[in-house]
């Protein structure tokens, strides 16, 4: 069993948008608290890591699931799914080079449909959408609320998110699946 020296935070940005191109979300495990967080690997697999693998269901028939494994993790134990996204190469090197609006059009509606994230809800006279999602699209409506709150200008080009940050996104896997 390897160790993971990871420290529990916020949600990567693979968890909204890598984990929905297979048609997963992080209630695909169980329940919300079962799910720690997704990772990629330097070879291309995506990690999702889960507190309890019984009661996250027959994730190991899902026809991207590779292997799945213990780890340490921090008192305990928890189960690392590896899921290969070969299938979603192109997407997914955006997703390295922080180009969200360049994925394909059918991986943005699968990741407005799947994330979890509200995309169009009705509220009131006008409809909410997380900025997650408005990156997809490079929102002109996010550009001019970034643009304000940083005090900066974007050229229209320009992403409206960061790129995924290494120190945060990517696991090892050969180095905790001993």
């Amino acid at each position: 069993m390897g160790k993971l020296n990871i420290v529990p935070g916020t949600d990567n940005k693979s968890v909204y948008f890598l984990l929905p191109l297979l048609s997963l979300s992080k209630l695909s495990y169980g329940h919300g608290e079962n799910f720690i967080n997704s990772f990629v690997s330097y070879n291309g697999k995506l990690i999702v890591l889960i507190y309890n693998k019984e009661i996250a269901g027959a994730y190991f028939t899902d026809p991207y699931y590779n292997t799945d494994f213990e780890v340490s993790w921090l008192n305990g134990t928890a189960t690392a799914i590896v899921y290969s996204i070969d299938a979603f190469e192109d997407d997914f090197g955006k997703f390295l080079e922080g180009k969200y609006s360049e994925f394909s059009e059918e991986s943005k509606d699968k990741i407005k449909k799947t994330c979890g994230l509200p995309y169009k809800v009705p509220s009131g006279n006008t409809k909410i959408t997380h900025k997650l999602l408005m990156v997809l699209d490079k929102s002109l409506a996010l550009r001019h609320f970034l643009e304000q709150e940083l005090e900066t200008t974007f050229s229209e080009d320009q992403e409206l998110l960061e790129k995924p940050d290494f120190n945060l996104e990517y696991l090892d896997i050969d180095a905790v699946h001993i």
